[in-house]
């Protein structure tokens, strides 16, 4: 729809006369008629461009998918996801071009091309839509079953500590009663020897 809206010339009849300009050329209009604005051509183009684009790249990330050794999607798949990104920016803009020929042309009745054109940006906008939605969606279940598991986890981690804060505790404790010991057993033993000599 893009490409057949981009390509041909009835996007705004500008008389009776069945006078149309577009993008690229007019048609059945007088040689001085000037086209659309530089602004709407502009965005419209860049549109198409970033459309078109996806197509080969599409090719190429599908032979990519092919290759068994992984060297040949390493080296072009990672460029064509960066291409694919390009395609809800030709949407937006191609959105954009038909809202200035609204703006710009607002009397005069409008072709079958700028209808072409903002029906397939309008289409991409939805398609961007049902993206956000769903990856909204996937993250709040994913985040929903994370938070499920982490109060067990949690709780098993706390019961871990708590195991071990307390034999910790029972460690020092014990260590702490074998010096006393240890230290009694010595003061009895020096006391012995000191009453043995005194005798």
């Amino acid at each position: 729809m893009e490409t057949c809206g981009s390509m041909s010339p009835y996007w705004v009849k500008l008389n009776a006369s069945n006078c149309f300009i577009g993008i690229i050329n007019n048609v059945d209009c007088p040689e001085n008629t000037t086209g659309l604005e530089s602004s709407t051509v502009n965005l419209q183009l860049t549109a198409f461009a970033f459309m078109i684009t996806q197509i080969p790249f599409s090719v190429v990330f599908g032979l990519a998918l092919q290759d068994t050794e992984n060297t040949f999607l390493l080296l072009c798949g990672g460029c064509s996801i960066l291409v694919f990104l390009l395609f809800p920016i030709s949407g937006i803009l191609a959105f954009a071009g038909c809202m200035l020929i609204l703006r710009d042309y607002p009397d005069l009745e409008r072709g079958w091309s700028f209808d072409l054109c903002l029906a397939s940006s309008i289409l991409i906008l939805i398609e961007i839509i049902i993206t956000l939605i769903v990856t909204t969606v996937m993250g709040i279940r994913s985040s929903k079953r994370k938070s499920n598991g982490k109060p067990e986890e949690s709780v098993e981690g706390k019961g871990s500590s708590k195991d071990g804060d307390t034999q910790t505790q029972s460690n020092s404790y014990g260590h702490s009663i074998m010096k006393f010991a240890q230290v009694a057993i010595t003061n009895g033993a020096e006391a012995a020897k000191n009453a043995i000599g005194m005798k």
